[in-house]
């Protein structure tokens, strides 16, 4: 593995074997003919996949928070502040989140970390402070499960399959908005005081960066896409044995046409894992590839 090191020591990691992974799962697969006829025919091919993948062991025999990995959890884990919304003005009165818990500890009512319009994150120790202590293992950038149908039919001399790939379960991160009127940014729902948005706090032109930027960005990364969608026709083989030619059809193939996922910024699929951790990191997220929707039609000839 690659183990962080501290910045003193000149170098940012150092590959070393500092414990134990364990891999397992199960997958499995299923071939169908739903229809056999002369003239018409259906056949169904389905995979499932499960896979569990764990730190058993690790040299220190401690959860190494430096290199972000914990003992029991997977290796691209997200450790971080629990998101729970945005301080509202409803939080300041009585009954309040605010009013009730945070601003009981001196000096919260007066820190702008605890006013209406800024990133509310749990408070899991009950300290009423946020620090390093509250932060948790979120989730994994690896799925829970995925699977693949591919269905295919056929009526006379046309031939058409679909095939169907979906990732459930996984957890990614939304690329960093810029929130302070700078820079160019794509489209979020941010608080105002006519918008009591929970999913961004208020923008800031005196803030680059806001706080707790990265617990504001986690997502469900699960998807359900279309993956390829093809339809063929062969010519009779009357006609190809009076032109005497073994195979001539012509297709039409549709790559990635349709993609179902609550995540809208970008193609769930081509977001990398890239963990939050530090606090103080300002490294954002985003798409390292792109899934192409692409259109081809063709003539395959057999000689």
């Amino acid at each position: 593995m690659s183990k962080r090191l501290p910045s003193t020591s000149g170098f940012s990691s150092v590959q070393v074997n500092v414990g134990e992974v364990e891999n397992k799962g199960i997958e499995l697969s299923l071939s169908t003919l739903n229809i056999a006829k002369p003239d018409f025919s259906w056949s169904t091919d389905i995979i499932f996949g499960v896979n569990e993948e764990s730190i058993n062991r690790l040299e220190t025999k401690a959860d190494n928070i430096a290199s972000q990995w914990f003992i029991g959890q997977p290796l691209s884990v997200y450790y971080d502040y629990k998101f729970m919304g945005v301080f509202q003005y409803a939080d300041t009165v009585k009954g309040g989140i605010l009013k009730d818990y945070f601003w009981t500890k001196p000096g919260n009512r007066t820190n702008a970390a605890y006013q209406p319009g800024r990133a509310y994150v749990a408070d899991l120790n009950g300290d009423t402070a946020i620090t390093e202590l509250d932060k948790i293992v979120l989730g994994s950038h690896n799925p829970k499960w995925t699977a693949s149908i591919s269905n295919t039919f056929t009526y006379k001399d046309f031939e058409l399959n679909v095939f169907i790939y979906a990732r459930q379960g996984s957890l990614i991160r939304e690329m960093r908005p810029n929130l302070n009127g700078r820079y160019q940014s794509y489209k979020v729902d941010y608080w105002s005081p006519t918008n009591p948005s929970n999913q961004y706090a208020q923008p800031n032109n005196t803030i680059d960066i806001q706080q707790y930027w990265q617990a504001m960005g986690f997502r469900d990364g699960s998807f359900v896409r279309v993956r390829n969608i093809s339809l063929t026709y062969r010519l009779p083989r009357k006609l190809l044995d009076h032109w005497k030619i073994p195979s001539l059809s012509a297709y039409v193939n549709v790559l990635n046409p349709f993609l179902f996922s609550e995540y809208k910024t970008a193609d769930p699929e081509t977001v990398p894992y890239l963990s939050s951790y530090p606090t103080s990191s300002t490294s954002g997220p985003g798409p390292s590839s792109f899934n192409y929707r692409s259109f081809l039609v063709g003539v395959r000839l057999g000689l």
